[in-house]
């Protein structure tokens, strides 16, 4: 089973960009996706700055978890093909891909 997709790693931005909204970008750049993402002064004058920010910090860990596919792909198949002694340096692998998925905070 050969992968399709652009290869790892992938990396999401700390933050927007004015340009090309939130990019979660592979190797060299290439772009995978662009989260949407509008800065403050676009929201209704109702919208909270709680509100906001906590619709930044869900942006910016939908990144993450898009950024950290290859890598759950990867452990995924580690664990699946592993046996014996193999199986904890697969969880191993498991636990980087899960850390990156929910970022430094969790």
């Amino acid at each position: 089973m050969s992968a399709k997709h652009t290869p790892g790693p992938w990396l999401s931005a700390a933050g927007p960009s004015s340009i090309v909204g939130w990019p979660v970008v592979g190797s060299g750049g290439r772009s995978i996706a662009s989260l949407t993402w509008w800065p403050r002064e676009h929201f209704q004058p109702d919208v909270t700055d709680e509100a906001y920010d906590a619709l930044v910090a869900e942006i910016g860990a939908n990144g993450r978890l898009i950024a950290a596919a290859p890598d759950l792909l990867a452990a995924l198949q580690s664990v699946m093909s592993a046996h014996g002694e193999q199986l904890h340096d697969a969880f191993g692998v498991a636990q980087k891909a899960i850390s990156k998925a929910l970022g430094p905070d969790q």
